[in-house]
């Protein structure tokens, strides 16, 4: 029995899996995963991340959080917001559109590289975030 694969909006800024919700769990909205579907999705989320953009970004919050200590803050506000299924909050949504989009194709680019290394270094397809596609 194969575990139903990863739909990409499941799948965080990070590349890592959206946690369930709290609140659906508990309402019934959403079921659990069974340890079968949620091996599969792990080991896709693993790839994502590791083969994409994931680990780029993840070390540029790393290197934030070390330069900037209270960043932390906001990125535990964002991982409670996830959990109880709300959307994150991102300090790029106050800008205009045209410097937004800016700002985000050149820290998509900047963040690609370590995952575009690593798949290459393994042999594996780099993962394209849907914002570069």
């Amino acid at each position: 029995m194969s575990a139903r694969p990863v739909e990409y909006s499941e799948v965080n800024e990070l590349g890592m899996l959206n946690p369930p919700s709290v609140p659906d769990l508990a309402s019934g909205k959403q079921k659990p995963p069974t340890f079968d579907e949620l091996g599969g999705q792990l080991e896709t989320a693993g790839a994502n991340w590791l083969f994409g953009d994931g680990i780029g970004k993840t070390m540029v919050n790393v290197g934030a959080v070390v330069l900037f200590p209270p960043y932390a803050i906001y990125l535990v506000g964002n991982a409670g917001l996830a959990m109880f299924g709300q959307e994150p909050l991102y300090v790029t949504d106050l800008l205009p559109e045209a410097p937004r989009e800016g700002y985000l194709t050149v820290y998509d680019a900047v963040t690609s590289v370590p995952g575009l290394l690593t798949s290459t270094v393994a042999g594996e397809e780099f993962r394209v975030p849907k914002r570069l596609q």
